[in-house]
């Protein structure tokens, strides 16, 4: 059985909503994260979080970079 782990950014006061208006990632932060999510076989996300995502990274790009050994993702998001 795998481990589930659950990540969440909440601010000191409790707030979890819209973090990207006061959570700052430096270098530091996102080589962190990025180290992590190489670890990871699949990861969970919301719904808005999953649209957000969609939204940025739905066209690939002209020269596509790969990440892993996994086969192509369909082109067509499951939610729309």
């Amino acid at each position: 059985m795998r481990k589930l782990i659950e990540s969440t950014l909440v601010s000191l006061d409790g707030v979890i909503e819209a973090p990207e208006r006061w959570a700052t990632f430096d270098a530091e932060d996102t080589a962190l994260s990025l180290e992590q999510l190489g670890n990871y076989d699949a990861f969970v996300l919301g719904r808005v979080t999953d649209e957000t995502f969609f939204a940025t990274w739905a066209t690939p790009r002209a020269t596509p970079t790969p990440t892993a050994s996994l086969p192509c993702p369909n082109t067509s998001h499951p939610g729309h």
